[in-house]
């Protein structure tokens, strides 16, 4: 990390339950699989459009004049790919520190370090919103669905996939000793 970089602290246990309230409320828990994620962000009033972009380019969250949310998605990624990308940019827009500070008010990170941490909340959230605990938690330890499998169920990449294990397991081992 650079001398002097503003490192800011993950708030993980704080978008955990933000984004569990958001799965409950919404009844993501309870309604069929995979997660209609562009029809969610839709019910909220954010635009997404889709236009081919680099390789590097994923997705962003911005508004146009008239303030109204807009997510740009790359539509050359993977379909997988792409539905993770609009999860997070939607993390973004209803993690209220992320919305107003990168996007309603304009204020833009000079440098990656002084912005990491938001890009790791969205990426919580957004595995929580494709991956709802209830569901995935119990797929993931049947012996008997293999990786593949969940990947099909919840239409995410495995990297994806193992991310959330991972981040379910850390979680539940350090508020459930």
């Amino acid at each position: 990390m650079r001398e002097g970089a503003l490192v800011m602290l993950i708030q993980a246990e704080r978008v955990i339950e933000i984004s569990r309230n958001f799965v409950h409320m919404m009844e993501l828990d309870k309604k069929p699989l995979p997660v209609d994620i562009e029809a969610l962000i839709d019910k909220f009033g954010v635009q997404i459009i889709f236009k081919d972009f680099p390789k590097n380019f994923d997705a962003l969250l911005t508004v146009r004049k008239s303030r109204y949310p807009l997510i740009i998605a790359n539509s050359a990624k993977p379909k997988l790919r792409i539905r993770f990308s609009l999860a997070h940019e939607f993390g973004h827009y209803l993690l209220p520190w992320h919305y107003w500070e990168r996007v309603y008010l304009g204020r833009r990170a000079l440098h990656f370090e002084s912005e990491y941490h938001l890009e790791v909340e969205a990426n919580l959230f957004a595995g929580e919103i494709l991956m709802p605990f209830e569901k995935f938690y119990p797929l993931a330890q049947d012996p008997k669905v293999s990786i593949e499998e969940l990947s099909d169920i919840f239409k995410t990449s495995i990297p994806a996939l193992r991310k959330r294990y991972d981040t379910i397991i850390k979680h539940y081992s350090t508020n459930n000793p």
